[in-house]
């Protein structure tokens, strides 16, 4: 198959085809790494031994209605100047998941528009594995989340566990962003860290968004009033 081909459909830099395979709704694509591109990762250097290689397979993005496997050779190398022995990085995938990265932003999309269960029919990946790519997307992006624009704020409760357990969400009104959510209801939310760096941060910025928290706390309950001097 055309390098270049390899390289726009799938993000594969580096890699050549060595063999293409059609079987049912699956596309089969051989890999490895092209061996004018192959350098020890630590320093560079070309000087390697091969030391025998493993397979590894990747679903990667689908074309046409039909799923995509890519079956590569990642060779293990030792360096003559550094002596660094391993096997090759796959630097189209995350540690040691089972489709491309390529893959992972895909289900992304698809996630705005369908289920985890019709995306994870759609791609051939399992249910779990979608959801799980759906967490990881929404940890990194939520991580750390800006309250410096937020004006206003909603704060509301909802059960887990069949109703024994409660988490409190703080919401922004504004663009409907949750920006915090902590484990609790009613007076604990208090308690809540969100809450002690909006009161006592000594930032300016943190203190412009103080006030605007406060008309908000005064309208929710006494404790807000109480608590927010």
């Amino acid at each position: 198959m055309d390098t270049s081909f390899i390289c726009h459909a799938y993000g594969l830099i580096g890699y050549i085809c060595t063999k293409t395979e059609y079987k049912g709704k699956t596309i089969f694509h051989y890999l490895e790494k092209n061996p004018q591109k192959i350098r020890c990762e630590e320093c560079k250097n070309h000087r390697l031994v091969h030391n025998g290689y493993r397979i590894r397979r990747f679903t990667s993005v689908p074309i046409g209605g039909k799923r995509v496997v890519l079956i590569v050779k990642v060779h293990r190398l030792k360096c003559k100047s550094c002596g660094k022995d391993k096997y090759e990085d796959v630097p189209f995938s995350s540690g040691n998941h089972h489709y491309t990265n390529r893959l992972s932003r895909f289900v992304i999309c698809l996630l705005k528009m369908m289920t985890i269960k019709d995306a994870a029919s759609f791609v051939g990946l399992s249910w779990d594995t979608v959801k799980d790519i759906h967490k990881t997307y929404l940890s990194n992006k939520y991580q750390s989340v800006s309250i410096k624009d937020v004006e206003h704020i909603g704060i509301d409760e909802f059960a887990t566990s069949k109703g024994h357990v409660y988490m409190t969400t703080v919401v922004d009104l504004i663009t409907g962003a949750i920006i915090y959510v902590h484990r609790g209801k009613d007076t604990a939310v208090l308690n809540m860290p969100f809450f002690k760096h909006v009161r006592y941060s000594t930032s300016s910025r943190t203190r412009k968004v103080a006030r605007m928290y406060l008309p908000l706390f005064h309208l929710s309950t006494n404790s807000f009033r109480g608590n927010t001097r």
